[in-house]
């Protein structure tokens, strides 16, 4: 992410090109899973040197085949991953976050990903590394996948919703949310991503990969997204980057950051968890 990442995602500034732009990339990510199955485009051309096989992916017959795509069941769940993905992050551009998206982030923030889901669709294809089931199934490790995507959504949707009521009140004008979902983690939409994603690597590639994937976005999100967030929140005013964005927002917020600050570390001292409700 850009190093002044905290500052300008806070920004509420309108942003309608790079709203547009994120929807329309994670919208044509569906597709690209689906069309990555369907014809095994690059396992095709990399088996012959890695070793290995492509893994049975597609029916006779589209009719035979679960809302007629073609796919086993197990790589139509794949894709059913990705769209669940893209729908979810949809709606929170959409209609849920009031932050400014300029168009380096949509490129940035759905390039990333459609790189991951597009790994873990090729790594769903490949002999050695896929979790099919028998016939095109689910293997067992899919069933602990879809419980930890279908937690980690909940929690990173939930929470989002949430605090989006808890701002649209007079009375919370300027105030962190601690109440909720919030109440459980303090930083619990995080805890949900990194869930959620885990989940999906894990229907894809088996629990080996969904703990590293889960892991890997955890430790990224407790060493730097979390601490840097946390010292945006506490000192909200006084680490801003240029004198010009600080008339700008003190202007605008009225000094809220000082009150975000105050009240955040209030609620750091009450919510035991900082991730993953009664995990971390």
């Amino acid at each position: 992410m850009p190093a002044d990442w905290n500052f300008a995602s806070r920004s509420k500034d309108p942003s309608p090109v790079g709203s547009a732009l994120f929807i329309a990339l994670r919208a044509a990510d569906v597709y690209l899973q689906y069309a990555l199955i369907r014809h095994a485009f690059t396992p095709g051309t990399l088996v012959p040197y890695i070793g290995g096989s492509v893994v049975a992916h597609s029916t006779a017959t589209a009719s035979s085949s679960l809302f007629g795509l073609g796919l086993t069941p197990y790589h139509t769940l794949i894709v059913a991953l990705a769209a669940g993905s893209a729908a979810k992050q949809m709606v929170w551009q959409a209609f849920i976050s009031e932050q400014t998206m300029p168009p380096t982030f949509a490129l940035v923030i759905a390039g990333f990903n459609t790189a991951l889901n597009s790994f873990n669709t090729l790594l769903s294809l490949y002999s050695r590394t896929s979790a099919v089931g028998p016939g095109g199934g689910l293997a067992s490790s899919a069933y602990v996948g879809i419980a930890m995507y279908v937690v980690g959504m909940a929690l990173e949707l939930g929470s989002e919703v949430q605090r989006k009521a808890f701002k649209t009140k007079s009375e919370n004008k300027g105030k962190p949310c601690g109440e909720g979902l919030w109440g459980l983690a303090t930083n619990v939409n995080y805890g949900g991503y990194a869930l959620w994603r885990g989940g999906y690597a894990c229907i894809a590639a088996g629990l080996t990969w969904g703990g590293f994937v889960t892991g890997g976005i955890a430790n990224d999100f407790v060493t730097r997204a979390i601490p840097s967030m946390e010292d945006y929140l506490v000192n909200k005013v006084s680490s801003l980057k240029s004198l010009v964005f600080e008339v700008r927002l003190r202007t605008r917020a009225n000094l809220m950051g000082l009150q975000y600050g105050e009240e955040y570390q209030r609620i750091k001292k009450r919510v035991p968890y900082r991730l993953i409700p009664f995990v971390y």
